[in-house]
């Protein structure tokens, strides 16, 4: 069940970019079986524009970034825009996406 409400969840976020056939990303399994799902593109940007959190300059990574509640972090930089996610199988809950590097 929980599968089946991250895809709708995933369905109901890119649905402008669906219509206009500009959907792309990535989507990965990490070592704890979590999963990454990276949207980059217009679609990115739809969602980074949508969101009502406040834009934060991330020194690090040289973008600026939104981050919500459900885990949901959307970034832009050098012109581009991408958004991550994670699910928790574990948890069963998103999540935000998981990364194994350091700044």
């Amino acid at each position: 069940m929980r599968i089946f409400s991250a895809v709708i969840l995933i369905s109901i976020l890119t649905v402008p970019a669906i219509a206009e056939d500009k959907l792309s990303g990535t989507l990965s399994v990490n070592d704890d079986k979590s999963l990454n799902i990276t949207i980059e593109g217009d679609a990115a940007k739809t969602l980074f524009d949508g969101m009502t959190g406040k834009a934060v300059d991330q020194e690090c990574t040289g973008t600026t970034d939104k981050t919500d509640k459900s885990g949901l972090t959307c970034s832009k930089g050098d012109g581009k825009y991408f958004c991550e996610f994670g699910y928790s199988f574990k948890k069963r809950a998103f999540t935000n996406a998981v990364h194994n590097e350091d700044c």
